[in-house]
Order: structure tokens, then sequence, then C-alpha cells
């Protein structure tokens, strides 16, 4: 019973936090894409703390329009929502690079989505029907936060928590998307650092302390490989790097998707040269 209870309150607070499916021209669609806001942080607060002060440093006058995918399944009853940036710009009516840009991240959330939850896609089962659950939707939800933005890099990072079908609450996963603006390509994670660095074992000499002090006898032990395995999602600022993990990532559920931001001195010396982190963290030239 209290599971239950716990459930159908996670479920109720994800159906408040995300608006029902849309339509076009009165006709409803099973997917589409539609204006949210130009401001995202104040209409639609990120469940990702804040990772850096100072965010935007665009040119061209551009700017973040908030947009969102809608995704259902009616015959399973489940339905992804989750949103993510587009760039606008108020000076150029067909800004290249910030359309390539708005491809480029529509498709990797898309992407993430449809692989993540591509189980879903199948009818509930007889004995789902014939539940307390029979009428209750099965919700993906997510938002995002601009880590860092500049006419060199974007840094995007998603936070999307799930509810599944009777279970005792919703679990968060984050998704980083960091974007070499300047040459229109993503930038995949292990791009930012030098081979063979041996970074991950620098991340957690320096991660693990905080998160030990954070969460006391909370926090989840685990082998180094475990550990390290999650050592994959960054976010970048001006400052560091923030490391993002998901929920029930070496804390309890109450942490949700938690992060420790590392300054660029920690990392300095296994940060590629030739990625765009390097100018941020003064390595661009050596």
């Amino acid at each position: 019973m209290v599971a239950l209870l716990l459930g159908i309150g996670a479920y109720i607070l994800i159906q408040r936090t995300w608006t029902p499916n849309v339509s076009v021209n009165n006709t409803p669609v099973a997917q589409t894409v539609q204006t949210a806001s130009s401001n995202n942080q104040a209409d639609n607060p990120s469940p990702t703390p804040s990772l850096s002060g100072e965010k935007i440093h665009l040119s061209d006058g551009l700017r973040f329009e908030t947009v969102k995918l809608n995704i259902r399944r009616a015959k399973r009853k489940f339905s992804i929502k989750v949103q993510y940036p587009q760039l606008v710009s108020d000076r150029i009516v067909e800004h290249k690079r910030a359309q390539l840009f708005n491809h480029a991240v529509r498709h990797f959330i898309e992407n993430e989505m449809k692989r993540d939850y591509a189980v879903y896609t199948d009818t509930r089962d007889l004995e789902k029907e014939m539940s307390e659950w029979a009428d209750v939707e099965e919700v993906a939800g997510g938002d995002y936060e601009i880590s860092y933005a500049s006419d060199e890099v974007i840094s995007v990072v998603f936070s999307v928590y799930f509810a599944p079908w009777g279970a005792g609450g919703a679990g968060g996963t984050p998704y980083v998307f960091n974007y070499d603006f300047q040459h229109s390509r993503e930038i995949k994670s292990g791009e930012l650092f030098k081979p063979r660095s041996n970074h991950v074992q620098t991340l957690i000499s320096y991660c693990e302390p905080k998160l030990q002090e954070r969460h006391g006898e909370m926090f989840f032990g685990m082998s180094f490989a475990e550990r390290a395995g999650e050592y994959k999602y960054f976010g970048i600022t001006k400052e560091g790097i923030a490391v993002i993990f998901p929920e029930y990532t070496f804390a309890p559920g109450s942490a949700g998707i938690h992060n420790v931001f590392v300054p660029y001195e920690v990392i300095k010396d296994k940060i590629n040269p030739r990625s765009p982190l390097a100018k941020l963290a003064g390595v661009a030239n050596e």
C-alpha cells in the first residue's frame, strides 16, 4: 500500500509538471514540437542545480528558446515529454550555425529517449490492464539547463525523470549534450581529455571525498569498475566541469540527479589541448 501511494504521488507530481500532448491545426499528433518559452530558467525551473553564474556568451543576437518534444504511445499508455533548447537570432534570419545546432540537439535528445525507452512500445499485458493502474499513463518528463554557451562551445544538461507503472517513485537520469559551435559538431566526452591520461582516476579522487562528506553514511560504495563507469556526464562551465550523476548513484534517491563541480585547475594536465574545453581551461597552447 505504501509503495502504491508513493507511486501515485510521483505520477501526480510529474503530471502537474508536464502539460498534455498538443495539437497542430486542431489535429492531435503523436509527436510534435512546440515553442514553450524564451526564458527557460524563469518559466520552467530545471531539476538540475545551476552550474555556472555567467553562462551565456553568444554574439549575433543569439538567444535560447525552449521547445518541447512530445512522443505519445497510446496503446502502451506511455508518453515522453522533454523540453530542449533552440537558438534564434534577433539579427540574422537564417543563422546557419544556429540551425545546425538546433538540428543536432533535437536529434540527440530524441534519439536518447527513443533508445532508452524503446521497450515501452508494446501494449500493456492483461494483468496491468485489470489492476488499479489501468488508467495511469507512464511518463518520462524532462527539462534542461544551459551549463555554458559561447561562440565556441555550448553545453546542455538534461534531467529526465521517469514514473513507471506500479513503481514506488520516479527515477532520474541526466543526459549531456556538448557541442562545438564553431565547427558545428557534437563533442563526445572522451574528446575532452588526453588519451590515456587517467582522467577518471583524477575525477574519482576529487569527487568522492566530497560525495562522502555530502551524504555521510548514506554514501554508496562501489567497486572501482562500477565507480569509473559513472564518470561519463560532464557539463562544461566557465570555471570547470560539473560531473553529473544519475539518481541512486553514490546516494539515496532523495539526492536526485546530483553533481560535483571540478575546477579546471584540478584536471588541467588531463585536458585535451585540441578540444574546445582547452581555451576555457587555459591549456589551448600547451
